[in-house]
């Protein structure tokens, strides 16, 4: 009878552990000028090998990041780009993403987003922790952009987003956008935990 309790405790507690999903942490590096997105090219390797559910971003405090291109969400997946608490100096305060310049018209699209008209296009779903979204370019330029949430009709649970601690900072939104957050999808559950929308406008 002792063998046999034994043996299914272990099964309890070990099969459990087993089951724990590993969460891998990728620190993205500040976007030193003239370089920009860091948070594109790493991003984009996650969601290359397939991780992208088991893996949180986190941003420098006080760091500034340009993206280059919209970061689509796939379905199925989970994007989670996080920052420490901010504290009470320059130097622990959120880190701020923002566009890249416009580009001349000869770039090629797949190295820069022309239109730059959504930061996320959430085909998944998306959290954002203590980070500082600012709709202008690296050159102080305000920028038509949003955040969206677009339907799969394969997934009737819908999108959900998770945002805390979170600045969305000077949106104009763009034409055919329901908002600086723009939920395009049948279901959505939104959780929205000290989120500050700052100096928008037709938003």
């Amino acid at each position: 009878m002792k063998k046999e309790f034994w043996l299914l405790f272990l099964v309890l507690v070990v099969f459990p552990i087993s089951l724990t999903a590993k969460i891998d942490t990728v620190h993205i590096p500040s976007d030193n000028p003239p370089s920009i997105g860091n948070i594109n090219i790493l991003v984009q390797a996650v969601i290359d090998s397939g991780k992208l559910s088991s893996t949180i971003f986190e941003l420098e405090p006080h760091g500034y990041y340009v993206l280059s291109k919209t970061i689509t969400v796939p379905k199925g997946e989970h994007l989670a780009i996080i920052s420490r608490e901010p504290g009470i100096t320059q130097q622990t305060a959120p880190p701020q993403i923002v566009w890249t310049a416009k580009p001349p018209p000869a770039w090629p699209d797949y190295i820069i987003d022309t239109t730059r008209k959504y930061f996320f296009n959430c085909f998944g779903d998306l959290t954002l922790k203590n980070v500082w979204v600012l709709c202008v370019d690296e050159l102080g330029d305000r920028v038509s952009s949003c955040i969206i949430f677009q339907d799969d009709l394969s997934d009737p649970d819908g999108r959900r987003c998770n945002f805390e601690g979170i600045i969305l900072d000077y949106f104009p939104c763009p034409p055919g956008a329901g908002g600086t957050v723009t939920v395009n999808c049948k279901n959505f559950r939104g959780f929205f935990k000290n989120t500050y929308w700052k100096n928008n406008s037709r938003c």
